[in-house]
């Protein structure tokens, strides 16, 4: 089994139950100790801080994952992807990393997979906001699969919350019939 020992709990655990570092040399090592021991640490440290100690304390983790977001908006959005999946169903796959968004931005030429309109990298503003209809999102395709290479394409924030939990052939099937009904 390829695996660390925890310098916490003393268990031999697999290697993926242990963040990792980035060394000078540019080698990549597990953490000491495993995530589940760092969860714990964190939780007995937050509940010893005050009130005023953890507001401090999520202002600043707000700014500097703000600042990431503005700096790096292609990792954040596969950050984020993780996160939706995981926090959505457990289960759900979530293969996208942020140099396949990448590969598929310039496939796609920045421009939204169903509306062909051009989007905006940029996924928050100055100000925080998230609420910029031409934003880029990830869709899956086939909402009852996970974030797939196969699954995914990059839309607008608006194109993506109209389709919603629809299948994209449904979705094309109500575009049209609203264009039908307004153009008469």
């Amino acid at each position: 089994m390829n695996g660390h020992i925890c310098k916490k709990c003393k268990v031999l655990k697999p290697t993926l139950d242990f963040y990792t570092r980035k060394l000078r040399n540019g080698s990549v090592v597990p953490r000491k100790e495993c995530k589940a021991c760092r969860a714990l640490r964190d939780k007995v440290y937050i509940a010893s801080l005050t009130t005023e100690q953890l507001a401090r304390r999520n202002k600043l983790m707000g700014l500097r994952q703000r600042r990431f977001a503005v700096e790096h908006p292609i990792y954040w959005l596969a950050k984020q992807v993780r996160f939706r999946a995981k926090r959505t169903k457990p289960t759900r796959i979530a293969e996208i990393s942020a140099e396949y968004l990448q590969e598929l931005w310039q496939k796609q030429a920045g421009r939204c997979a169903l509306t062909d309109k051009p989007m905006v990298l940029d996924v928050l503003d100055k100000r925080g906001w998230r609420n910029q209809k031409d934003r880029v999102s990830v869709d899956r395709i086939n909402p009852d699969l996970g974030y797939t290479r196969e699954n995914t394409q990059l839309v607008t924030a608006m194109a993506n919350i109209c389709k919603n939990a629809y299948q994209q052939p449904d979705f094309i099937d109500m575009c049209h019939a609203v264009s039908a009904h307004w153009a008469a």
